[in-house]
């Protein structure tokens, strides 16, 4: 168990630190955040090989000015269709889990990982919401059922539940990602 906590904890705070910043410190639209979510979601490696450019890379993450923009995009989710809130109710639905196995064994570090579920809930309802994220999230999501899945058996009934949230919610993000993708090509 103490490998498969340093692993979770390790993938909670990588996630959790990279938003703060991001968030604080560098502002989700800078060219530096966005070539490191870039590479953070695909690699380098393939970077290289399917892109012509730098630049043409980067097109995937376009940059818009939210200076003067409201903190919260209250009015914009009227427009959200069920594909948003089917992806809001599995966060949640992750973040309830891990909250109550939490409040069960006392472990911090599924304390660590509602808290960065509640934290991408939090952050999708602001102007620093970029389809960028979603891919954030698809990665957070595979890296904690890996973890889940090395866990054991402890929670048997709570991981198949929290399994099937993190489907659901990988599918959503893809889904969406590659939906705003293209809706921003147009």
């Amino acid at each position: 168990m103490g490998i498969v906590a340093l692993a979770d904890s390790a993938v909670s705070v990588h996630v959790a630190g990279l938003m703060l910043w991001g968030l604080f410190r560098e502002g989700f639209d800078t060219f530096r955040f966005r070539v490191l979510l870039y590479l953070a979601c695909s690699g380098a490696a393939s970077a290289r090989s399917r892109h012509n450019g730098f630049d043409d890379a980067l097109s995937v993450f376009p940059m818009t000015d939210t200076g003067s923009a409201p903190l919260f995009r209250v009015d914009e989710v009227g427009s959200w269709g069920a594909l948003y809130w089917l992806g809001l109710l599995c966060s949640v639905g992750i973040a309830g889990i891990n909250l109550y196995v939490w409040t069960l064994t006392g472990m911090p570090h599924f304390l660590a990982v509602a808290g960065s579920f509640v934290f991408g809930v939090g952050l999708f309802f602001t102007r620093f919401w970029s389809p960028a994220v979603y891919l954030v999230g698809v990665v957070h999501v595979i890296a904690l059922g890996v973890v889940w899945v090395l866990g054991g058996r402890a929670f048997l009934v709570l991981g198949a539940v929290n399994g099937i949230f993190s489907v659901g919610l990988l599918a959503v993000a893809l889904w969406l990602f590659f939906a705003e993708y293209r809706t921003a090509d147009d």
